[in-house]
């Protein structure tokens, strides 16, 4: 059995009230899946440290999912919006998840990625993460077969997701 070792730990700086703030993060499954949220649901505001995640409002598993992960891993409060009535927001305002998505996923549907640690874990972390990434941008059609339907214009993200071997 898969055990993290002192290599996997994240480690991350921010700057909060004129002082340097260093996080350290341990990688586990669940923050594989919110990663893998956060690069098909989720978007962040630097202005007001905002991580959101939005899901269709029939998508009730996914979001209970994510609120439960978000709940779990940050143990801040969740606010709940309903822009239009279609969809759901699940949003939190932390500096510190603000910056880690910043720093290791990326920012804005162009320039999202896979953070590049995902290639030292065991194979079953990386599937954790697919996992919750096909949930929001994929679906099974009438033969069962999975068919990723994204609009994803952030090219390295389309090359890991395409690319790997894992």
């Amino acid at each position: 059995k898969y055990k993290p070792n002192k290599a996997d730990y994240i480690t991350y700086s921010y700057i909060f009230k004129n002082k340097l703030i260093n996080k350290k993060i341990k990688i586990t499954k669940d923050l594989m899946r919110l990663i893998g949220y956060y690069l098909a649901e989720g978007h962040i505001t630097k202005s007001i440290h905002q991580t959101g995640f939005t899901f269709n409002v029939n998508e009730t598993k996914y979001s209970d999912n994510c609120r439960t992960l978000l709940r779990r891993l940050t143990k801040r409060h969740i606010s709940e919006r309903k822009p239009n009535g279609g969809s759901l927001q699940l949003i939190i305002h932390s500096k510190e998840w603000y910056y880690f998505l910043d720093t290791f996923c990326g920012k804005g549907a162009r320039n999202k990625k896979l953070p590049d640690f995902v290639w030292r874990l065991p194979k079953k972390y990386f599937l954790e993460l697919l996992k919750t990434y096909i949930r929001g941008d994929g679906y099974k059609n009438s033969r069962t077969i999975l068919v990723i339907k994204s609009v994803l214009i952030s090219p390295s993200l389309f090359k890991y997701l395409t690319e790997t071997n894992k």
